[in-house]
């Protein structure tokens, strides 16, 4: 007989890994997008995905254009700098521009 889950059998601590977030926000996003399309009729829910509308996620807002890409930049660059003291450390470019950096 298949043991039955209940909250007190679950791990007490679970920590993300890798993609765990992203595919809690893509279930969220699904879930979401049924919703606004009252309908589970996968065609329809990928209508409303692809409308520009705003879902919440643990990721934050996430919305996708008519071709299903996502529209905010979800990667950060960084450059090698050395600070006056000779430590080398990483610095976030400006909006994933590196161009200006020194």
């Amino acid at each position: 007989m298949p043991r039955k889950w209940s909250r007190n059998s679950a791990p007490k601590k679970f920590e993300p890994e890798a993609y765990t977030l992203y595919s809690y926000a893509g279930v969220q996003i699904i879930k979401q997008a049924a919703e606004a399309a009252k309908s589970l009729d996968p065609k329809k829910v990928a209508e409303k995905m692809h409308s520009g509308m705003q879902f919440k996620t643990v990721l934050g807002d996430i919305a996708y254009d008519k071709k299903g890409d996502i529209t905010k930049l979800d990667y950060v660059m960084y450059v090698w700098k050395k600070d006056p003291s000779g430590k080398i450390n990483y610095v976030e470019c400006p909006n994933s521009d590196c161009s200006n950096m020194k």
